[in-house]
Order: C-alpha cells, then structure tokens, then sequence
C-alpha cells in the first residue's frame, strides 16, 4: 500500500456568509492556521480497587481557532469585520471538508450551529482573529466541490 501525504490544502474550512436560509459557502483562505481541538470532555473516577484516579471520556468539544488577512473584499475578511465592527454575538453554518479518505470518499463535518467567538483585530499583523465553537450536533457525510462550491451529502444510517 502506498502512503499519500496529506498538506494543508487538502483540509478546506466553509462559512455560511448568508444572511439566508439559502448557503453561500466561502472557503477560509487566507490564513496560516488550521488546528482542530477536539477539546476532550472527561471525568475522573478515583476507584479504591486502583492506586491512581481513572479518567473517563465523557465526549468532545471540538472548536477551531482561526484567522483571516485583512483584504477587503475577501468573502470571509467582510463577514468577520461585520461582527467585529459590531460586536456582533454570532453564529454561523461551517462545513469542514476533509482530505480523501483511503476507501476513496470525501468525508464532511456540517456544524448548524458554529458559536463565532471573536478574539482580535490586529492592525500590525494584518488579520482578524477567532474561535469557531462547533456546537449542537455534527453532520457526518461526504461532500462534493463543483467550481470552488462544496456540496454536502449526509450519511446513511
């Protein structure tokens, strides 16, 4: 079996910049992160039978932290600015597209409801930056991109 490298453009993060019930998807761009946390939920059981606590998983968390360079126009710039200028409490649509996985399909996380916490402007470094709190439940399935456009499939079962 060969082995594929799998980079950084492989991975692509969408917001939903709509205002409407219909996606307008723009891919994350420009910018020099890209770290997902799972950001584990546990518990720890400190049983008698056993000299040292146990920890249990309880679930995830996942979150993203994010920027985006400071270009006006950029579909992404101009949707985060928005809420900075406004301290707007956001929330938003992501769909997260990952890289070809071995049995050939292209697996998805669609987030309904993504908590945009916003961090910081920062004029010197020319970004905005933010958190991206996936909550609610992840759409596992698969996804298609036709023109720089993702399409989301959710799985079966």
């Amino acid at each position: 079996m060969s082995e594929t490298k799998i980079t950084k453009n492989m991975c692509m993060p969408f917001i939903d910049v709509s205002a409407t019930s219909t996606a307008d998807w723009q891919r994350i761009d420009k910018s020099t992160v890209f770290e997902i946390e799972m950001n584990a939920e546990t518990e720890s059981f400190d049983y008698i039978s056993q000299e040292l606590p146990t920890e249990e998983i309880a679930g995830y968390a996942p979150s993203m932290d994010q920027e985006i360079a400071t270009y006006r126009g950029n579909p992404i710039y101009d949707f985060m600015f928005k809420r900075f200028y406004n301290c707007d409490v956001s929330h938003a649509r992501t769909l997260i597209c990952f890289p070809q996985d071995a049995d050939g399909k292209l697996p998805a996380w669609l987030v309904e409801d993504t908590t945009l916490v916003l961090d910081a402007m920062n004029w010197s470094e020319g970004k905005i930056t933010w958190s991206m709190k996936f909550g609610g439940d992840i759409q596992r399935g698969t996804y298609s991109v036709t023109g720089g456009v993702p399409s989301f499939t959710a799985a079966q079962g």
